[in-house]
C-alpha cells in the first residue's frame, strides 16, 4: 500500500516552515523600521495628493482665465471639491473613533 499525502497538505507545510524559518528574521528588525517605512509613505502620498491639487486648480484657473470657464462656479466648484477631498484625511480617523469608542 502506497501513502500519498495530498498537494494542499503538501503547499500547508511548506508554507507553515516557510512562515517558522522567516518570522524570527523579521521579528528581529524590530517596529521601528516598520513605522518608518509607514511614515515616510504617507508623506509621499500627502505629497503627491497635494501636487494634483494644486495642477487641478492650476488648469481650472487657467481656464477660468481664458474665459472658458467661470470663476464663481468652477473655480468655487474646484475649490470645494479639493477641501472636501482633502478633508478624508482628518475626517476619516475622527468617525473611526466615534465608531469605535
Amino acid at each position: 500500500m502506497k501513502l500519498s499525502i495530498k498537494p494542499s497538505v503538501r503547499l500547508s507545510a511548506l508554507l507553515g516552515s516557510t512562515l517558522a524559518v522567516t518570522s524570527g528574521a523579521a521579528n528581529s528588525s524590530g517596529l521601528d523600521s516598520g513605522t518608518t517605512a509607514v511614515t515616510s509613505f504617507e508623506v509621499w502620498f500627502y505629497a503627491l495628493g497635494g501636487i494634483l491639487a494644486i495642477c487641478y486648480l492650476l488648469w481650472v484657473g487657467l481656464q477660468c482665465w481664458s474665459n472658458k470657464a467661470d470663476w464663481v462656479h468652477d473655480f468655487g466648484g474646484a475649490i470645494a471639491k479639493v477641501a472636501a477631498v482633502g478633508s478624508v484625511s482628518v475626517l476619516a480617523p475622527w468617525a473611526w473613533t466615534l465608531m469605535t469608542s
